[in-house]
């Protein structure tokens, strides 16, 4: 065989419970992967617990790449008009974002900078932000994950192609 083998490890960002651990052999094939994560600590705006999940793929025994990533459990869903973030009637406030970046004046990668922006919409009482005109970089969303923020992205041509409808 080619040797290959996938480790992967899940585990809350703060550090607050010991990984969920794996490894999996890799075909040339490729395959689907699944890394079960008991009781996981679910994201919500009133309490982000994000998840770090490390992937390394290695080969006889010696990592040759690896990736990390934060993540978030969360389940997002209509019951009727009803928005339930993990089945639990959530109510939006939220704001516009109009590709605000004077510093820059182009797309902001300074996660601290993201950090102080967002965190003060959470402390004006926000829990929402709608991104209008712009998709900003990873940065933006990572730090939004973090600080308890929900997103709706700009879709670009999604209204048009949606079709018309009341929802539209």
């Amino acid at each position: 065989g080619s040797g290959l083998r996938l480790k992967v490890s899940a585990a809350p960002a703060d550090g607050s419970r010991p990984a969920c651990l794996a490894e999996f052999p890799v075909s040339a094939e490729g395959g689907e992967y699944t890394l079960p994560v008991a009781d996981p600590l679910l994201w919500s705006p009133d309490n982000p617990h994000l998840y770090r999940v490390d992937i390394e793929l290695r080969q006889q025994g010696e990592a040759c790449d690896a990736r990390a990533e934060r993540t978030g459990f969360v389940k997002l869903e209509m019951r009727g008009r009803q928005f339930c973030i993990n089945g639990i009637p959530y109510f939006m406030r939220g704001s516009g974002d109009f590709i605000s970046c004077p510093e820059t004046g182009c797309p902001d990668t300074d996660r601290e900078r993201w950090r102080q922006k967002l965190q003060a919409l959470r402390e004006y009482g926000y829990n929402y932000v709608r991104c209008q005109t712009y998709v900003y970089g990873p940065e933006y969303y990572d730090i939004a994950d973090e600080v308890g923020l929900l997103v709706q992205s700009e879709m670009g041509m999604l209204g048009a192609w949606g079709g018309h409808s009341a929802d539209h």
